[in-house]
């Protein structure tokens, strides 16, 4: 007895050791990977609202940077015709090309400039004239994403206008919300 009590005892702690390593993982439906498509198309909802719609694409380089260009044109009577906005995001956030960044970006654009000429101060002529600007600039905003690959912004910033006569601004502008598609 004295030798099969210690036998017993050995063999149970092995038996016992051999299950204790056995792991099994068992992946939740909330640890899927996120969304990883590397192009978007988005809407800025705020530009569109005040008749300056635009269109952006952004091609995702990485898990913390991007490139892109936004394309505005106006449908309703304001002094910007058109502008075309390259961009680079540094993202700062835990899911790939998402949470807080910073843009930088350069801005092209045509404003119409509208000269008035006053004969015997009653009637006028009207000239219109397209100048271009351009400029550099900053913004900083928040990426909000999707499973499905669905994206959210919140952005604001502005540029300083390098080219052009005293006639164009010295900044533009650069804000928006915006909904589009990741694929």
């Amino acid at each position: 007895m004295n030798r099969i009590l210690p036998l017993l005892l050995i063999s149970m702690l092995f038996c016992f050791h051999g299950y204790s390593q056995e792991t099994e993982e068992i992946a939740t439906p909330h640890e899927q990977v996120p969304y990883s498509g590397k192009n978007e198309l988005k809407l800025n909802g705020m530009y569109l609202l005040i008749g300056f719609p635009e269109l952006s694409y952004e091609r995702i380089l990485n898990d913390e940077s991007a490139l892109g260009i936004s394309v505005n044109f106006s449908i309703d009577d304001i002094e910007i015709d058109f502008m075309a906005i390259p961009y680079y995001r540094i993202y700062f956030g835990k899911k790939p090309a998402a949470g807080f960044f910073v843009e930088g970006n350069a801005a092209f654009y045509v404003v119409d400039d509208e000269e008035y000429t006053y004969y015997n101060g009653s009637t006028y002529e009207v000239k219109t004239e397209n100048e271009i600007g351009a400029g550099i600039g900053l913004a900083v905003g928040s990426k909000f994403m999707t499973e499905s690959g669905w994206v959210f912004e919140v952005f604001g910033g502005a540029g300083r206008n390098f080219l052009g006569s005293d006639n164009i601004s010295v900044a533009y502008p650069r804000f928006g919300l915006t909904v589009g598609k990741r694929f």
